[in-house]
């Protein structure tokens, strides 16, 4: 064995590792990527700790210890890759790659403490929908507590379902006489906030015969979410992220380096 065999194997070994449940140890479930519009998000499962308004619309939750084997259940149905961290050395490999992972209890509570702190400090509330869960309110457009969608929301409600009423069909190009509407699926009056993901484009004659009201057999009609590949897009952006920012810390460094060559060049 080579000298240059040995970082690929230690490489490997570390690899192979982090895919080791420890059985003695207690895991939170973490989810690191990217959005479209660049800002990064750090996920895990939460539980209630208590309202934070009269109203009861907001919530604060907490960081949840998970059940290892039902949430590596749940990535693999999602085909969505994850890793285990149970030290530092795998922490700072995580660190760099993103996307899912198991971290150890100690692990997660070190290096993610301002992340847990803020979460528990700060009101979330629950988003309507399929694959929908608990959002911090820093996090979500102000229109989202808002009852009236906004001209623009109103326009990606009806672009997402093709202009088109999600019950019957109708369409304003077939039919001059067709009045489309947006809806919440989830009644504002329960709850229901103003997200895309809570709302659904219904003809004039669907919205006006909608009986009961609240029916949220209505979300099975929006578009199916693609959480695989939403989420291999999310951890990629993360990646890139990750390398721009290296790239930016490291310029300054390598000037300096050139700038001190020269100088003992002309010496």
């Amino acid at each position: 064995m080579t000298g240059d065999d040995m970082p690929f194997r230690n490489l490997k070994d570390l690899l192979a590792a982090m895919a080791i449940v420890d059985p003695s140890r207690e895991y939170y479930a973490i989810t690191m990527t990217v959005d479209e519009s660049g800002k990064c998000f750090i996920d895990t499962q939460t539980h209630w700790a208590g309202w934070s308004d009269a109203d009861r619309l907001t919530e604060v939750r907490v960081p949840s210890i998970v059940k290892p084997e039902a949430m590596i259940r749940y990535w693999e149905i999602v085909e969505q890759p994850y890793v285990v961290v149970n030290d530092e050395s795998q922490w700072f490999v995580y660190f760099q790659i993103g996307g899912n992972a198991l971290v150890e209890k100690a692990i997660a509570e070190t290096y993610l403490a301002r992340t847990f702190r803020t979460m528990q400090s700060e009101p979330t509330i629950q988003i309507a929908g399929p694959g929908s869960g608990f959002v911090a309110l820093d996090l979500l457009p102000k229109h989202t507590t808002q009852r009236a969608p906004t001209p623009r929301l109103r326009m990606e409600v009806f672009k997402r379902d093709n202009r088109r009423c999600r019950i019957c069909g109708s369409c304003p190009a077939n039919n001059v006489h067709v009045e489309l509407h947006v809806h919440h699926i989830r009644p504002w009056e329960r709850g229901g906030h103003t997200h895309i993901e809570n709302l659904i484009t219904l003809c004039h004659t669907c919205h006006r015969g909608l009986d009961p009201h609240e029916d949220t057999s209505l979300f099975e009609l929006l578009p199916r979410l693609k959480l695989g590949q939403d989420h291999a897009a999310g951890v990629l952006r993360y990646r890139e992220r990750l390398k721009a920012k290296l790239a930016e810390f490291e310029a300054p460094q390598k000037r300096t380096k050139r700038n001190i060559t020269r100088q003992g060049k002309r010496c």
